[in-house]
């Protein structure tokens, strides 16, 4: 058994492809969005039996701004991995916090689905495991029942939209990449959160585009965008992944009608299941209630986290909270 850092991207896909169910996040596909995003370090570890790959793990490292101090606080984040049974996830996590440990205060593993031999494995090598929630919607139900499933606010500001004359464009130059990454941009400045840097999406766009892995659309209304919405696609799940509206868009409910539409999108292309991508712990997380309203399946896949540097994640929990405490004033 070898644990290696390279391996040929063919290799590297052949491997997921061989395991139906491996999510786009720990594809040599979203390796080469990151290294393509300003602010994103990714970084990839193999394990190879008798000259097999028989695990990966994908990891990314992000800073939230360029400069000095900015790269002092940076996280280090793995989606949905390590890919392989509980002893190679076990190997591949103790070679991450070998890496980690230099390069960052914290890793934290974030997986959409509830995997009880990730959490041993995790636990196992240090990580902490926390609650945090996640809603899966079942497309193969078809349209009608997910419409049943919702709740009554929700038809009702959906049915308030399309009233509304909102407009369903999708994202497919470099113009409307643009406009969803403003949308986003300025949706997480106005919660007082770092956003993700524009490249993320014209890189997404640009790798996963062609080949139907990303799927981003925006709203318009008076031919002007006021919501968006970006999800990411692995084999038969929709992921959700990025989205951002305006104050008008909120307004004329435009996140609601546009998730509906990717719903319908979602049943008539074939996909099994839409994941909303994580929904907080119960009743402290506001995107988790616009979520829950959808009428999904409520499971708790958990956070795992790892500090590194104690002192300095302190630190940043400190000003962390501080900033919370100003934004709710």
């Amino acid at each position: 058994m070898a644990i290696v850092t390279e391996v040929s991207s063919s290799a590297w896909g052949d491997f997921c492809h061989s395991r139906p169910n491996t999510p786009i996040f720990q594809t040599p596909e979203m390796y080469a969005v990151y290294i393509k995003t300003t602010g994103l370090a990714p970084s990839a570890v193999f394990e190879l039996t008798d000259g097999e790959m028989t695990g990966c793990l994908l990891s990314v490292r992000q800073v939230w701004a360029a400069n000095r101090v900015a790269s002092l606080f940076a996280r280090s984040l793995i989606l949905s991995g390590p890919i392989g049974d509980g002893t190679t996830q076990r190997t591949l996590l103790r070679h991450h916090q070998l890496r980690a440990n230099h390069a960052s205060i914290f890793s934290e593993i974030r997986p959409f689905l509830p995997d009880e031999a990730l959490k041993a494995a995790a636990v196992s090598c240090g990580f902490r495991w926390e609650p945090h929630l996640n809603y899966l919607l079942d497309l193969s139900q078809g349209e009608q029942v997910l419409w049943d499933s919702m709740s009554k606010s929700r038809r009702k500001n959906i049915r308030s939209a399309e009233r509304a004359g909102l407009h369903l464009r999708l994202v497919d130059g470099n113009e409307s990449v643009l406009r969803l990454s403003e949308l986003v941009q300025s949706t997480y400045a106005r919660a007082g959160l770092p956003p993700p840097d524009r490249t993320l999406f014209q890189a997404a766009h640009e790798v996963l585009g062609s080949s139907g892995r990303w799927i981003a659309v925006l709203a318009e209304h008076g031919g002007r965008p006021v919501a968006g919405r970006a999800v990411l696609v692995s084999d038969g799940f929709m992921h959700d992944w990025y989205a951002g509206s305006t104050d008008h868009g909120r307004e004329v409910h435009a996140d609601e009608w546009l998730v509906w539409e990717l719903l319908k999108q979602g049943v008539a292309d074939s996909f099994r299941t839409f994941d909303f991508g994580g929904a907080g712990s119960v009743g402290e997380y506001g995107p988790g209630e616009f979520k829950r309203r959808f009428g999904g399946r409520s499971v708790s896949p958990g956070r795992m986290i790892m500090v590194h540097r104690p002192v300095e994640y302190l630190i940043a929990r400190t000003i962390w909270k501080a900033l919370n405490r100003v934004r709710r004033r």
